[in-house]
């Protein structure tokens, strides 16, 4: 978004808006209704930091939950087979 000519700024936001924020979304990301508030906003006037804040947020959920999930015993169970295989060759 940051390297993109200024004509092409409102499309793309609108575009990103459409599959991943706006109703009826392709690819609905989940965001709480802070960001959700301040992305709205942010799109009446789109610029090339529209979506910073959703992005932020996001960032933050995947760090957060990936590292949860990669401690978990789930997580643990299916690295086993991987590390069988590996452990043959």
């Amino acid at each position: 978004m940051k390297r993109l000519s200024l004509s092409d700024v409102d499309k793309e936001c609108e575009g990103i808006w459409k599959q991943f924020l706006g109703p009826g979304a392709e690819m609905l990301v989940n965001v709480d209704s802070k960001t959700r508030k301040i992305t709205e906003e942010n799109m009446k006037r789109p610029d090339r930091w529209t979506f910073d804040d959703a992005a932020a947020h996001l960032y933050y959920l995947m760090t957060r939950y990936a590292c949860m999930y990669l401690l978990s015993i789930e997580y643990s169970w299916c690295m086993l087979p991987a590390l069988i295989i590996h452990d043959n060759f």
